[in-house]
């Protein structure tokens, strides 16, 4: 979900910029962010489900 958010946010802040518009404010910049906090997010419980696997 997280990464959702961050993926459509890079989407709606890249437009202005191949269109040649004024840039969006920064905030909408850091909400794209989001995408690598759930790329991160998913590697964490990647890295817990293997080591839980392990442990058994």
């Amino acid at each position: 979900m997280i990464f959702a958010v961050g993926a459509v946010a890079t989407l709606i802040t890249m437009v202005p910029l191949l269109i040649g518009a004024d840039p969006l404010p920064t905030v909408a910049y850091v909400v794209s962010m989001l995408m690598g906090v759930g790329f991160a997010v998913a590697g964490a419980g990647l890295l817990r489900s293997i080591a839980a696997q392990r442990w058994r």
